[in-house]
């Protein structure tokens, strides 16, 4: 199962939730290029726990739905 979910799609993160992360930041952090660095890598941990965080909803969706509904699922009984 860990193979399957591992290598299925993921649908990326949409560009309106990052426009808006950008628009939290003010603009003279922005337009500085030291900085401008750091938000570039500070995006790219973003995407990276949004698609760990997704591979993770697969996974529990899949442990889950097997069970008797979605609900008889204790999200809480998973470990990470």
């Amino acid at each position: 199962m860990k193979k399957c979910v591992e290598s299925g799609p993921i649908t990326p993160m949409q560009k309106e939730w990052a426009q808006k992360i950008v628009q939290m930041i003010p603009p003279a952090l922005r337009s500085t290029p030291y900085l401008r660095e750091c938000v570039d890598e500070l995006f790219e941990e973003i995407r990276t726990d949004f698609t760990a965080s997704m591979k993770k909803s697969m996974g529990m969706f899949k442990l889950c739905s097997g069970k008797t509904g979605l609900n008889a699922c204790a999200y809480s009984d998973v470990p990470d």
